[in-house]
């Protein structure tokens, strides 16, 4: 099996073609695969976006079955200020 992870932060217009061609690409191979995103705190809607992907299906041979794996939120926090002030 072939495994895919992909950081994002901020790429809600990219993620789409992303997908597409990740699919296409992984397909070409004939192993199964799986596609993992890591969202790491976007501010925009890439989560919303991600979470559209999840249990897609793979389309074309059967043979070669895909799926998103997973999306998930960074349990990072903002940096701290460092304690100065002004």
């Amino acid at each position: 099996m072939i495994s895919v992870v992909v950081p994002v932060y901020n790429e809600e217009p990219n993620l789409p073609l992303l997908m597409d061609r990740l699919e296409s690409a992984l397909r070409a191979t004939g192993e199964s695969y799986e596609i993992i995103y890591v969202d790491d705190g976007s501010r925009d809607n890439s989560l919303e976006v991600l979470k559209g992907f999840v249990g897609r299906p793979a389309s074309g041979s059967s043979s070669s079955r895909g799926t998103t794996d997973s999306t998930r939120r960074s349990s990072r926090g903002s940096p701290s200020s460092g304690g100065t002030s002004s």
